[in-house]
């Protein structure tokens, strides 16, 4: 065998399998290098505490290797180090527990200068607050007022996380009353409310219903990062009160008695009032409503208005109060009118009767009237003016007799007149009427007074005779159912003597004598005593005849007057 050929084969050999040797003690040198380089960095919360945790193993210490830490933007030159060799490890506790943090870890192996094998890697840390938040729930309550008062509240959290870490989730609003200081009842009104920021109100509110205090309390659940809180039952009292109306009334008017006496109430600055008035009469002359009323009706609120209805007939004068009270409501406070503010005056209805103290006359009689009330008060007072006029009307040809005054409803007579001529007149009587009684008016034809002529008239004579007074009363006789007065006829001859007539018709009928009387022829020497031609003699005819004609009249008069 030629060696000479093999050499060169077996050299190649060997030094390919020596090449392979050494690669294969290379290799394990170099992974183990890799495999060393253990670097780690966190920033959690341990035990309720921010902690920051790096390791740096199996580092090369042939080489330089460096670590820098900043904690909240702030180098933290106390934990870095230049060239911590081939391990570094750190544990520390940040502070405050109840804040966010952050920390940078900057590594730099030596034999990995631009981290092309992460052996240079550059940690951004960060960790929640550890802690939740303590914040308070402070309350604002809306205003007070009057019943149906819508309230509201507005609850709003302070001391707690902002910013990523702010306040989630919602607050739940309670409103306890009226008058449930302690909040032990169930609330009225319930509303939850998600948070809008760090504060919450409730929408649409709740409408009150009656008067007193009433009582929020709020309440925030918390959630991952803070506390739960709640405000205080007492802390958001509000108040709410009942209106305070009042009562003005307006009574129906008075009249005479048998008028009807109503009343009205109006509440107000009442708010929207509910319920009835209760209305009272007394009277009458019961100034202070002391005594039990007369009349009482409660009447339902229509609106905010009452009236009586169909009210009190009265049946006495005097005056009469109107009381009404309202009882309140839960929106309202009672309200009442006083007792005189409500005055009603009811008269009596009296009527007046008169009298005249002759109805039939003569020319120069004088006459007067009298009147007397009836149906009037006790008390009556007032005036009654006496009145005489020429026409049935009583509106024409006034004269007046006089006006008295009324005492204790007694009416004095009237002022006398006389009448000097013949005709017919009418007297009337008018009562004034006081503060309780009416007035009052006598019919104008239920006083008829007729002035006749005197009965001694003397229809004529001759021109030179003696004639009689005008004035006396005129005689008339009744012979045969017809009325006559004597009459002295003139003649043509002033010398002879006067024809006489005892009875003349009166009224358009005719009279009849039992006997004409015819004057005996006698010498017209006028010196002669018995000369039936001389006025003496005339005259004393006259005075016969009309003495007996006085003497009947008289008789008729009185007779009629029976």
């Amino acid at each position: 065998m030629d060696t000479s050929v093999q050499r060169p084969k077996r050299a190649r050999i060997l030094t390919l399998a020596g090449a392979v040797a050494l690669f294969a003690m290379l290799l394990p040198a170099a992974a183990g290098v890799a495999l060393g380089h253990t670097p780690s960095a966190s920033l959690t919360c341990v035990n309720s505490a921010p902690t920051l945790h790096v390791g740096l193993t199996n580092y090369n210490g042939s080489y330089t290797n460096k670590v820098t830490i900043t904690i909240d933007g702030v180098l933290d030159s106390t934990d870095s180090n230049a060239n911590f060799g081939d391990a570094y490890s750190l544990t520390k506790t940040l502070s405050p527990a109840t804040s966010s943090h952050s920390a940078v870890v900057v590594v730099l192996a030596g034999d990995d200068l631009t981290n092309a094998h992460g052996y240079s890697p550059t940690y951004n840390l960060t960790v929640p607050p550890c802690q939740k938040s303590n914040p308070a729930l402070g309350t604002v309550p809306g205003t007070g007022g009057l019943v149906g008062t819508v309230l509201n509240d507005t609850a709003t959290l302070t001391g707690g996380y902002t910013g990523a870490y702010s306040p989630t989730g919602s607050i739940t609003f309670k409103l306890y009353g009226p008058n449930d200081l302690t909040c032990d009842g169930a609330a009225i009104y319930t509303q939850v409310v998600a948070l809008s920021g760090n504060s919450a109100s409730t929408s649409p509110g709740f409408t009150t219903l009656a008067a007193g205090t009433y009582e929020w309390t709020a309440s925030y659940p918390g959630d991952t990062y803070n506390n739960k809180a709640a405000s205080t039952c007492g802390n958001e009292a509000v108040v709410i009160t009942k209106s305070g109306p009042t009562l003005p009334t307006t009574p129906g008017a008075g009249g005479l008695v048998g008028v009807v006496l109503k009343d009205t109430a109006n509440l107000t600055g009442a708010n929207s009032p509910t319920g009835s008035i209760t209305f009272k009469l007394y009277g009458p002359n019961d100034l202070t409503c002391n005594s039990a009323a007369i009349y009482t009706q409660i009447v339902a609120l229509s609106g905010s208005s009452a009236t009586t209805s169909p009210g009190f007939t009265t049946v006495a004068a005097g005056t009469y109060e109107w009381t009404a009270s309202y009882p309140g409501d839960p929106k309202n406070q009672a309200a009442s009118s006083s007792c005189g503010n409500e005055a009603v005056v009811v008269k009596a209805d009296p009527t007046i009767a008169t009298k005249l103290s002759e109805s039939i006359g003569t020319v120069g009689d004088s006459v007067h009237d009298s009147a007397t009330l009836s149906g009037a008060t006790a008390t009556a007072g007032g005036t009654v003016t006496y009145t005489v006029y020429t026409d049935s009307s009583c509106t024409i040809g006034a004269r007046s007799a006089g006006t008295v005054s009324v005492t204790g409803g007694l009416v004095p007579v009237s002022n006398a007149l006389v009448f000097n001529s013949t005709g017919t007149w009418y007297w009337q009587a008018v009562y004034s009427g006081d503060a309780y009684n009416g007035p009052a008016t006598s019919a104008c034809t239920s006083e008829t007074l007729v002035i006749e002529p005197s009965p001694c008239a003397v229809v004529g004579v001759q021109p030179n005779a003696f004639t009689l007074p005008t004035a006396c009363p005129t005689p008339f006789m009744s012979f045969g159912g017809a009325t006559a007065t004597p009459t002295i006829a003139p003649t043509d001859s002033p010398t002879s003597a006067p024809t006489i007539s005892p009875f003349q018709a009166v009224q358009g009928e005719t009279a009849t004598p039992a006997q004409a009387a015819t004057p005996p022829t006698t010498s017209t020497d006028s010196s002669s005593s018995g000369d039936s031609s001389t006025p003496l003699f005339a005259l004393m005819i006259c005075l016969a005849f009309g003495g007996l004609g006085l003497a009947a009249v008289e008789a008729q008069r009185r007779s009629i007057r029976r």
